[in-house]
């Protein structure tokens, strides 16, 4: 499949593989889903979507959509290693907690500016800004 979006060709025929995901339904159900998380030679990040009624896609994905989309599906150990050398993922060496956390929307459009000035993940920014709030 070959869609273009925001000028820029994504092509399932030229870009890397790198992970596979399906709801284990069967192809001909109509709740069939299945998403595969591809890599173009310019390292743009998309996903692949076909749905057993008949639609498909392709959606652009940023290198923290990636992560989060990642977290959320099952996939082999063999995917999310190879995912997370290319992003550069740290392996974990303290305990995480995993905590919703409801911002005034003030608060988060703060947030999300520093994230488009900087490209850090909104995790990361969060915790820089609680870790230096406590010192």
């Amino acid at each position: 499949m070959k869609k273009i979006i925001s000028g820029k060709l994504y092509s399932t025929d030229t870009a890397e593989c790198v992970a596979k995901w399906d709801n284990g339904k069967f192809t001909n159900d109509m709740w069939y889903v299945s998403v595969d998380l591809y890599r173009t030679k310019t390292g743009n990040w998309f996903v692949h979507k076909v749905y057993g009624h008949g639609d498909n896609g392709i959606a652009v994905l940023t290198a923290e959509e990636v992560l989060a989309w990642v977290e959320e599906h099952d996939l082999s150990e063999e995917e999310t290693g190879k995912i997370s050398e290319v992003l550069n993922v740290e392996e974990a060496s303290e305990e995480i907690t995993r905590l919703t956390l409801r911002l005034p929307e003030e608060t988060y459009g703060r947030i999300w500016k520093i994230h488009t000035e900087t490209r850090k993940s909104i995790n990361s920014i969060i915790i820089d800004l609680i870790n230096n709030g406590l010192e």
